[in-house]
């Protein structure tokens, strides 16, 4: 379990940290990891129907992968204490109960943090599809999603648009030249045309001859469109 890695972490510690500790601790990690810290002080047992033991609820993110023993380390807690997230938007909604029908709801306001986005921020963008993140970078507003949006998840999905717009923009080169060639082709055609129509101009003595041998070398000049 110690050995486990991952990004993401959330622990639940009891007896609850006080505001005084956890305004503390926050400060002396900011920089080092985003977090985010509630304490459930109105959770009820389902069973009894009674208030439960205070609790702190913490979620940790970091950049680079840990392992669960070194975030036990840092909250001075036993290993198993400690989980490694996999649904990052579930845990981050978890805090306030956002999903849990049954339980009693706490406000954003209340969430702690060390990172430069408050927790319904951070809400907010663990929500967005890719498709909603895609929509705002193909309409040049994708500067307003750092910080909301994890710096790596924009960078793909900016890097498959790219894809799909080169992607596009070939296609659409490709339709042109096969246009561009049977324009080409057609032209050649009525260039042998003008040839023989001249030839045949010339053997009954018309002053057309000249014209129609213009006409045939502007047409053939059409083929360097290639």
């Amino acid at each position: 379990m110690s050995n486990k890695t991952g990004r993401v972490f959330a622990a639940s510690l009891k007896p609850a940290w006080t505001k005084e500790h956890i305004e503390r601790w926050l400060a002396e990690h900011k920089g080092a990891f985003k977090a985010y810290v509630i304490n459930h002080d109105k959770d009820v047992n389902d069973e009894t129907g009674e208030v439960v033991e205070i609790h702190t609820h913490i979620y940790i993110e970091y950049e680079t992968p840990r392992k669960v023993s070194t975030v036990a380390n840092l909250l001075g807690v036993a290993s198993n204490f400690v989980e490694v997230v996999r649904n990052k938007k579930g845990m981050l909604r978890y805090l306030t109960h956002k999903d849990q029908k049954t339980k009693v709801k706490y406000n954003d306001n209340e969430v702690y943090t060390n990172a430069d986005i408050d927790y319904k921020t951070a809400v907010m963008g663990a929500m967005m599809s890719d498709k909603e993140i895609a929509e705002y970078i193909r309409n040049g507003r994708g500067l307003e999603l750092l910080g909301i949006v994890p710096a790596g998840k924009l960078r793909t999905i900016q890097s498959f648009l790219h894809y799909d717009r080169s992607k596009l923009i070939a296609d659409e080169i490709r339709r042109l030249n096969r246009k561009i060639d049977v324009i080409v082709e057609f032209t050649e055609k009525c260039s042998k045309m003008a040839d023989e129509l001249a030839l045949a101009l010339r053997g009954v003595g018309s002053s057309l001859e000249f014209s129609a041998r213009e006409l045939a070398d502007a047409l053939r000049q059409i083929r360097f469109l290639r």
